[in-house]
């Protein structure tokens, strides 16, 4: 599940609608300099996205569950890791308009709300408690859960 923040840079003073999180067929990239996002299709991924199905326990997702068995059963590369995958899709993505280098979900370049907040590099504007209550209202699925247990 994807996830929305408004938040301020304390260096710069512009606002910014920060997304976390991609889609079933889609990475949600951000640019490390201006936090502009861009998606990218696992189509366009290519045999990246292929070899990174193969490494998984189980499906991508419940969407595509199907597709990712047929690809697990039937491509013969090689399984990437999470992490050279994430790697892979940065040297896919094309430069920002900023010319800063895009960086994907999980890879070295992202941080949490929480850590913008201790380095001093966003602020919350409002009351920080009613945020915290709110987003602890959020459910944080495990990404493998039983459908149906016995």
């Amino acid at each position: 599940m994807g996830r929305s923040y408004h938040v301020k840079c304390l260096q710069c003073g512009n606002n910014f609608d920060v997304n976390s999180g991609g889609g079933f067929f889609f990475h949600l990239l951000h640019c490390d300099f201006c936090g502009k996002d861009k998606s990218i299709g696992f189509d366009e991924i290519g045999e990246p996205h292929l070899r990174y199905i193969k490494c998984l326990p189980g499906p991508y997702c419940v969407a595509s569950s199907s597709l990712d068995q047929h690809i697990k059963d039937n491509y013969p590369g090689e399984p990437m890791s999470e992490g050279e995958s994430h790697a892979a899709v940065e040297q896919i993505a094309a430069a920002c308009d900023c010319e800063s280098r895009r960086v994907g979900p999980g890879s070295a370049g992202e941080a949490s709300l929480a850590d913008k907040l201790a380095t001093g590099e966003a602020n919350i504007v409002g009351s920080q408690e009613k945020l915290i209550d709110f987003l602890s209202l959020m459910d944080n699925f495990e990404f493998w859960f039983n459908i149906v247990t016995p």
